[in-house]
C-alpha cells in the first residue's frame, strides 16, 4: 500500500494500514520537519487522535506547552475558546517532534 502525503492525516493512514497488517510505504514531496499554517497548535480534539495512535504518551509530546484558553479576533467582540470544557487543554507542539 503507497500512502502519498505524510502530514497528519497521510500519516495517522499509515499508522492504521499498518496496524491492520499492511505493508505500507508513507511518501511525500516536501523534506521534514516543514512549517505548519496553524502555528503549531494541536487542539484538543486532535489530542484525541493523537491518543489513539500512541503519541500522547511520549516524553516529547508531554513536553509540549498546554495553552489553557485562547481568543479569536475576526471581529469586535472577540470569542474565548475554553478548551477546559472538552476536557483537555490545547498545546503548542514543537515543530520537530510532529514535522508535518
Amino acid at each position: 500500500m503507497i500512502v502519498v502525503g505524510a502530514g497528519p492525516v497521510g500519516s495517522a493512514a499509515a499508522h492504521y494500514l499498518v496496524c491492520a497488517g499492511y505493508n505500507v510505504i508513507l511518501i511525500d514531496k516536501c523534506k521534514f520537519p516543514r512549517d505548519k499554517v496553524c502555528g503549531d497548535f494541536v487542539s484538543p480534539v486532535a489530542q484525541n487522535e493523537l491518543e489513539r495512535i500512541g503519541i500522547t504518551g511520549t516524553v516529547e509530546f508531554k513536553k509540549s506547552n498546554q495553552i489553557r484558553r485562547a481568543s479569536v479576533y475576526l471581529s469586535k467582540p472577540s470569542t474565548d475558546l475554553p478548551f477546559s470544557r472538552l476536557g483537555k487543554f490545547g498545546i503548542w507542539a514543537n515543530k520537530p517532534f510532529f514535522g508535518f
